[in-house]
């Protein structure tokens, strides 16, 4: 008997993304070690005060979008297919550029581009996806227009500009990138003030799908159950002690036949009984 263990490939690899809970920053290192009392908020300092390097200023860009759509929030995720999704299912892809780099010094402004907008999605099931798709309804690409160095502010929501595409938009450009001058052809640009202004119709859209979905979906489980009981075009309901054939898609019934159904299933249902009696 062979005590090897079975070949394994990345697909039995695949694992759900960890989610851990939302921290508050107090929390400590827990260890018997002699050393400062560390808190994660020690760490958050340390980690994440460069709010001028690329990748944390991102980062900081989907925490404000987040905080003036006045969106629910958790804990970040790497793993999602979009940044952040609107309680009404709207995914958002948030994109962050900056004419000053952490490395600016002496060498003027930086190009504004705004790149991976499209991209492989990831399950658990399937793992990768294998081709590159555009994933989000809307598109919110962030600007930090100030030039000087020495008055380079990323708390100060003035020095912020916001531009906002559909998918549909996006798509028509079919690239992995675009740069600022492409964007404002596209679309206005808005500030603080103004950004949620623009979004916040796209929410009551879907909103309102929403609502007509889970409408339909009820009719639909409606007329399933009808005719999961045998009455294909309808379903019977009992009113006032009888049994009335009602139809779904025939607001105003014809009298005559269904007085005749309900007269029908009434006798039938007598017949039944008496053959019970005897």
């Amino acid at each position: 008997m062979s005590n090897s263990l079975p070949e394994t490939t990345s697909q039995d690899l695949v694992v759900a993304p960890f989610r851990s809970g939302r921290l508050t920053g107090t929390e400590q290192l827990n260890t018997n070690f002699p050393m400062e009392s560390a808190y994660i908020l020690d760490f958050w300092q340390w980690a994440f005060s460069g709010l001028r390097d690329n990748a944390i200023r991102g980062i900081f860009a989907e925490w404000l979008v987040s905080k003036v759509l006045r969106l629910p929030m958790t804990a970040r995720s790497c793993w999602d297919e979009c940044d952040l999704v609107t309680p009404e299912g709207i995914n958002i892809e948030v994109k962050a550029a900056a004419y000053l780099q952490s490395w600016t010094k002496g060498v003027g402004t930086s190009k504004i581009n705004f790149s991976g907008l499209r991209g492989q999605t990831w399950s658990i099931e399937k793992g990768y996806s294998g081709s590159s798709t555009y994933n989000a309804d809307l598109y919110i690409f962030c600007v930090q227009i100030e030039r000087d160095p020495t008055l380079w502010n990323a708390l100060d929501l003035n020095q912020w500009r916001f531009y906002v595409l559909t998918r549909q938009q996006v798509m028509s450009k079919g690239f992995r990138s675009l740069g600022l001058k492409s964007v404002t052809k596209l679309t206005q640009e808005l500030t603080v003030e103004t950004l949620a202004t623009v979004v916040n119709p796209y929410r009551k859209t879907k909103e309102k799908e929403n609502m007509s979905m889970s409408k339909e979906e009820d009719e639909k489980g409606s007329k399933e159950f009808a005719e999961r009981q045998g009455y294909m075009d309808g379903m019977l309901i009992r009113k006032k002690g009888k049994v009335v054939y009602v139809h779904h898609t025939e607001p105003d019934h014809n009298p005559t036949e269904l007085e005749q159904k309900t007269e029908d299933q009434n006798r039938n249902a007598n017949e039944e009984s008496s053959g019970m009696d005897k």
